[in-house]
């Protein structure tokens, strides 16, 4: 965030106020209490959904899941298309977290299927990175390095080079786990380099 032009005596943000979850949790689920009370269904969805992503930037699937059944739910009376299938890869994305592989495959297959048909090659990108995850989770190598594969085409298509380092290296790891040695050795190799074309610390 850049400084202002108020001088020396701006106040900067006490460090202990920075990324505190426990505070965004009490914020965020304040300000769904405040959006059910309006009766509001579109604010709540929102809240709903806010709330979830915090649990799954902690870890806690097992939290988010029901708060994202309900927020699709209401998507889905709200015909909002756009905030049901928001929902949907965010279910597919928690039951991986939770260690239900099988779960997020059935929400991701059909979610990456949704982005396909609306030309959506970011959204694409995404759900393949995802599926390829929950491949890996069930210890199917040989499907996630193909989807990896798909997505690093896009991410490649659309000059997106962080995502492109974080495949190369996932992909590493695969062929590794494949027996491809050489293959795992030159896709690190290149992986770096895009870490390092980017002044990324990882490389």
């Amino acid at each position: 965030v850049p400084e202002t032009e108020a001088g020396p005596q701006s106040a900067r943000p006490d460090p202990a106020e920075v990324l505190r979850p426990g505070k965004e949790l009490e914020e965020a689920t304040d300000r769904l209490a405040q959006a059910r009370a309006t009766l509001n269904r579109t604010t709540t969805a929102s809240a709903l959904t806010d709330l979830a992503a915090l649990y799954l930037r902690l870890g806690d699937a097992h939290r988010a899941i029901p708060l994202l059944d309900e927020s699709l739910a209401l998507a889905q009376q709200l015909g909002d298309e756009s905030r049901e299938h928001d929902a949907l890869q965010n279910l597919g994305l928690a039951f991986r977290i939770a260690r239900q592989p099988q779960r997020a495959l059935d929400i991701l297959h059909q979610e990456l299927e949704y982005a396909r048909g609306i030309a959506d090659a970011l959204g694409e990108k995404m759900l393949l990175t995802l599926l390829g995850l929950a491949y890996f989770d069930l210890g199917d190598h040989v499907s996630s390095l193909k989807l990896h594969e798909e997505a690093l085409a896009i991410a490649r298509q659309f000059g997106d080079r962080r995502s492109e380092g974080e495949i190369l290296w996932f992909m590493s790891i695969l062929f590794e786990s494949l027996g491809r040695r050489d293959q795992a050795i030159a896709t690190a190799e290149a992986a770096v380099r895009v870490y390092e074309d980017r002044g990324d610390p990882a490389a």
